[in-house]
């Protein structure tokens, strides 16, 4: 096993990776929706929002640096995967990539810093 790869948090982490990967890979097969403005930019922002959320949760449990810095690591982490996947799907012959896909990507990232804090205080309350 990879030596940072201990928590289980970085291992969802990684997995979290390959799925993206995957899902923004593959060709997009019709569909009804096709057509409606604005439907891909609303998916990065979405799918990059759960991705930062799994970055930060991954980031925050590490041993090393202030909150801040785990905080900017796992926005970070989050914003160079959705560079570096849109750079993927400029190789891709079915996918095309997009500034403004990086863009709702960074914007998700944002998001996902954003409200991370609230939403973990919020659920760490429910538990028992």
């Amino acid at each position: 096993m990879l030596p940072f790869a201990q928590t289980p948090a970085v291992r969802w982490a990684m997995w979290a990776t390959g799925a993206l990967v995957v899902i923004l890979s593959v060709p997009v097969p019709a569909h009804p929706l096709q057509e409606t403005p604005l439907l891909d930019k609303w998916t990065h922002f979405v799918l990059f929002c759960a991705l930062g959320w799994t970055y930060l949760n991954a980031a925050l449990g590490l041993p090393v640096g202030s909150f801040r810095i785990r905080l900017l690591l796992g926005w970070g982490a989050t914003g160079l995967m959705g560079l570096l996947t849109e750079g993927l799907q400029g190789f891709l012959p079915w996918r095309s990539a997009d500034w403004l896909d990086v863009g709702a990507n960074v914007i998700g990232a944002t998001l996902a810093v954003l409200s991370y804090p609230l939403l973990r205080r919020r659920f760490s309350s429910l538990s028992p």
